[in-house]
């Protein structure tokens, strides 16, 4: 997600095509220059939203972002702190940790 100023309508469309998709359980992918692919689409599916910098909107937003994400089951991570071109690592071994998991 490229801003997060505030996500629920963000979170809320994850939600919906997560339903979408659970309902299918079988998809058909294409990737680039890649032939089609099934993927299973199960429970096992972690549903997450991404912001690039905690920098990009208030320390309030943020917390409201992750309060509505927890509460709808999102993992919710800002991968790091300040702008642009003086970016710290925030959330981003976390997140790493979360996908393996």
């Amino acid at each position: 997600m490229g801003w997060c100023r505030d996500a629920s309508r963000v979170i809320d469309d994850i939600i919906i095509n997560d339903k979408i998709f659970k309902s299918h359980k079988n998809l058909k992918c294409e990737f680039s220059r890649e032939a089609e692919q099934e993927i299973t689409y199960d429970d096992k599916v972690k549903l997450f939203l991404i912001a690039f910098t905690d920098g990009n909107c208030s320390v309030r937003n943020h917390e409201a972002n992750k309060i509505y994400a927890v509460e709808h089951d999102v993992f919710q991570f800002n991968l790091f702190s300040g702008w642009y071109e003086s970016l710290i690592n925030c959330e981003i071994e976390l997140f790493g940790e979360e996908i393996i998991k």
